[in-house]
């Protein structure tokens, strides 16, 4: 005869079988019709920007949906859909020192982002996404870059992740 705790046990785990179809345990919220995603081509509308950036970003945004979510990758036409355009890529001087002409110098990436939910066209969205790293004036951009651009990265697929998955 089944004992109570048994039927405890067997409502928890059924739960939360329920509750994973909706929910990673990560905080991401995923629609349960979304069984897989793509990243398209981020469009290169930034000058002075690192050829391989492009590349580098899906690559980021692949690699944060691979482990945070249940979803499978597409090479195209995921039920979700990540594409956009990089609309900024570019160092400036910032907030000069008393007596000296450059106290640090920003490097800031802006993105315009599309997700498309082929199956609930309500949950589109577009959004503009931009982060930045301040770098010594000292310091040459160049030999910074690959470093700025992984701590800007991680941020920014940080955003998107969230704003795909968190309702914010």
């Amino acid at each position: 005869m089944i004992q109570a705790k048994h039927i405890v046990l067997l409502f928890i785990i059924a739960s939360c079988i329920t509750l994973q179809a909706c929910y990673s345990f990560t905080g991401a919220s995923i629609p349960a019709t979304a069984n897989t995603f793509s990243v398209g081509s981020f469009v290169n509308n930034a000058t002075g920007t690192n050829a391989n950036y492009p590349e580098e970003l899906e690559e980021a945004i692949k690699d944060k949906m691979d482990r945070q979510t249940r979803l499978n990758y597409l090479a195209k036409e995921g039920d979700l859909d990540f594409s956009g355009e990089i609309i900024k890529y570019e160092v400036n001087e910032n907030a000069p020192i008393a007596g000296e002409a450059v106290g640090i110098n920003r490097f800031t990436i802006s993105l315009r982002v599309q997700m498309t939910d082929k199956n609930d066209e309500k949950a589109n969205w577009t959004e503009t996404f931009t982060r930045y790293a301040d770098l010594n004036p000292n310091e040459q951009f160049l030999a910074k870059e690959d470093s700025l651009i992984l701590a800007i990265n991680e941020e920014l697929v940080d955003d998107i992740f969230n704003k795909a998955f968190s309702n914010w």
